[in-house]
């Protein structure tokens, strides 16, 4: 498990879940998680940078970053891929604008 790396989930609401969790926390039995939903349509301009746009085995997904919560461990167990390279930092500034508002 690592900083950035996507998982397939069974849950029906989040699918795909993004995990941010610094992989200095890895002992911890919990993992911070991001949802990912398929975009199906435009994000507003004023959500575009909460809520990036991601492509992921020729799918786009919207970064839920307002719906960010934690799971168990166990749950994360199916890796897709990681998405480090292509966006870490969209997603870091996604993260700073969700709890320092810029």
């Amino acid at each position: 498990m690592a900083q950035f790396d996507i998982y397939k989930t069974d849950l029906e609401l989040a699918p795909l879940l993004l995990e941010v969790q610094s992989n200095l926390l890895s002992g911890l039995d919990t993992k911070v998680v991001i949802p990912l939903i398929e975009n199906k349509k435009s994000t507003p301009e004023q959500l575009a940078r909460l809520h990036p746009i991601v492509n992921i085995e020729g799918t786009e997904y919207i970064i839920r970053t307002a719906e960010l919560g934690a799971v168990p461990k166990s749950l994360l167990t199916n890796k897709v891929s990681n998405i480090e390279d292509q966006y870490r930092q969209k997603i870091i500034d996604a993260l700073d604008f969700l709890i320092l508002g810029f």
